[in-house]
């Protein structure tokens, strides 16, 4: 069993990358999502499904939006993701 922390990992290329373990074990990503609006607050993206997403075992995420303009963000964490898109709880997180 793994203490809960960060270790490194050698990658085929010879380096190492840091990786982290949560309760003990590696950490159970990458995870998908959906962020889904209840409201539509800026008249933009509408309601339903606006976006999918990935987390990362760093906590790095990726959004990827719906819509007739395509577009990707990388934030360092969700939560960053619902501070800058939650619109006071409009926008709320599916797990895949």
């Amino acid at each position: 069993m793994l203490k809960s922390g960060f270790f490194f990992r050698k990658q085929a290329n010879g380096s190492k990358k840091r990786s982290s373990t949560k309760g003990g074990k590696l950490a159970d990503n990458p995870k998908t999502f959906k962020l889904v609006r209840s409201v539509d607050v800026s008249g933009i993206s509408g309601t339903g499904s606006i976006a999918e997403g990935i987390v990362f075992h760093d906590k790095q995420t990726v959004l990827s939006w719906f819509g007739r303009i395509h577009s990707i963000e990388v934030f360092p964490c969700l939560e960053n993701v619902l501070e800058i898109h939650g619109h006071g709880g409009a926008t709320k997180i599916e797990w895949d």
